[in-house]
């Protein structure tokens, strides 16, 4: 994201999704699935798949130009499939490890750590699983 205090932001987004990759792959380090297993096996169209989520992302970020963070951070918690385990937030070379609280209005993520909740935010955030 980037922008000026005030002015417009510009904010890349981008998301892989695994449709249907072989069990076989190498050179994963971290816990995957694939969108085929999820559905049975059953046939994805790739095309009809992006317009709904090119759609849904538009009328999300619509939504979030009109309201703001409000309605996201509830939704958003009740979702996360991180909060109350233990995870490692990993921003550049720094890494954190703490258990995850979810985010804050401004969107940070929450972790409890040694120092108690600690809020982060960053240009790029990876959270993972910790062992």
């Amino acid at each position: 994201m980037s922008g000026q205090a005030g002015g417009a932001a510009n904010l890349v987004i981008g998301m892989g999704m695994n449709l249907a990759m072989s069990a076989q792959t190498d050179g994963i380090t971290q816990p995957w699935v694939s969108l085929s297993e999820v559905v049975d096996g059953g046939d994805i169209d790739r095309n009809q798949l992006a317009i709904n989520m090119i759609k849904t992302l538009h009328q999300v970020l619509d939504d979030y130009e009109l309201s703001g963070m409000t309605g996201f951070v509830e939704r958003w918690n009740r979702l996360d499939n991180f909060i109350g385990r233990k995870v490692k937030l990993i921003m550049g070379s720094r890494e954190i490890t703490g258990i995850s609280q979810g985010i804050n209005e401004q969107g940070a993520v929450i972790l409890e750590t040694d120092n108690g909740l600690e809020t982060f935010i960053g240009g790029e955030i990876s959270l993972r699983k910790s062992e």
